[in-house]
This record gives C-alpha cells, sequence and structure tokens, in this order.
C-alpha cells in the first residue's frame, strides 16, 4: 500500500495501490501512523511528501476496510461506541500530519476523494496537476465525512464553498482549488 524512501532529507510516502486508485485500507492504516511518527523523530528527515501512485492520487477509504469498521455487537451502545473508537483511531493517523515537526506537502493529480481528501486537509500544503479534483464523496453514498474535511478544510476555503462542498458532494476543480488558495 504504500512505497516510502528518504533522499536528500526529503521523505516519500506514495499511495501504491493504483489498481483501487489508492483507496485507504487496512495496510494503510495499520503502516501510515507509525511512519508518520517514525519520520517525526528522524533528524535525517527534515520534509515528508505524499503522494500516489496511477492516474489518482486517492479515492478514499476503501469501503471493504470500512464495512469490516462495524461491530456486530449484541447491544447497539457497545457496538456505536466501539465504531467511534475506531473512527477516533483513523482520525488521529491524520491528526499526526497536523502535529509533525516536519512540514507535510501533499502533491494530487486525479481524484482526491473522501479520506484522500482527507489526508490532503491535514497536510501542511497542498500541490495539484491541473487534471486533479477534491470531492467530499462521502454524502453521494450517504455518509458522513468524519476524518477531518469538515474540520479543517474551513481554515483553507471560503466557509460557503465548504458547505457547498459538503452538502453537493461536487468536485472542485483543480483551477477552483488554485483560486480559492486550498493549493
Amino acid at each position: 500500500m504504500l512505497d516510502t524512501s528518504v533522499d536528500n532529507a526529503v521523505a516519500h510516502v506514495v499511495l501504491s495501490r493504483p489498481e483501487a486508485r489508492n483507496a485507504l485500507n487496512d495496510d494503510f492504516w495499520e503502516a501510515f501512523p507509525a511512519l508518520i511518527r517514525a519520520w517525526d523523530e528522524d533528524p535525517a528527515v527534515r520534509v515528508i511528501v505524499i503522494s500516489g501512485a496511477g492516474p489518482h492520487f486517492c479515492a478514499g477509504i476503501d469501503l471493504s476496510y470500512l464495512s469490516g469498521l462495524v461491530p456486530r455487537a449484541s447491544d447497539p451502545a457497545r457496538g456505536n461506541e466501539q465504531l467511534r473508537r475506531r473512527i477516533h483511531d483513523l482520525q488521529a493517523a491524520f491528526d499526526l500530519l497536523n502535529t509533525s515537526r516536519k512540514p507535510v506537502l501533499a502533491v494530487v493529480h486525479g481524484a482526491c476523494m473522501g479520506a484522500g481528501l482527507d489526508l490532503v486537509a491535514a497536510a501542511d500544503m497542498r500541490y495539484c496537476a491541473a487534471d486533479a479534483f477534491f470531492q467530499i464523496h462521502e454524502v453521494n453514498i450517504g455518509m458522513v465525512a468524519d476524518l477531518g474535511s469538515l474540520q479543517r478544510l474551513p481554515r483553507q476555503l471560503p466557509d460557503g464553498v465548504v458547505r457547498e462542498l459538503a452538502f453537493s458532494g461536487r468536485r472542485m476543480t483543480a483551477d477552483e482549488a488554485l483560486r480559492l488558495g486550498f493549493v
């Protein structure tokens, strides 16, 4: 899922599941936090760059992984609490980018959707190719965007734009993202 390297003090992490549009699966959620923590402590690393392999940056969370997060508890209240804790753990993975002492750069091309947008919104700086688009896709499939976009984007984009993206699920093009200062 992740290809990593460090060259000239620049740590690179490449989302590497192009056959699945780099959807974030259990391998990602296990490896990514440990990797960011390690690079944050490594004096040989001065900056972290995140990119994606293939035609898209990231299609969001892998839906088969997501379906496994829903607990099969006999007590609905306990099941809901387990799910809340699991989502908190996923949020914490992206929060590491905010608390890292190293600058984090996201380099986006193609689709950047759902949890991919959550990831990019947590980066210190964002760069994108002309074919990039950003989308809070969760609304289109009846979900809540709960990994950080709705908390971070209002600090990065005008409030009305964030609301429109969150309510409509429309794509924000690279040109619009540039014009609004997101990239």
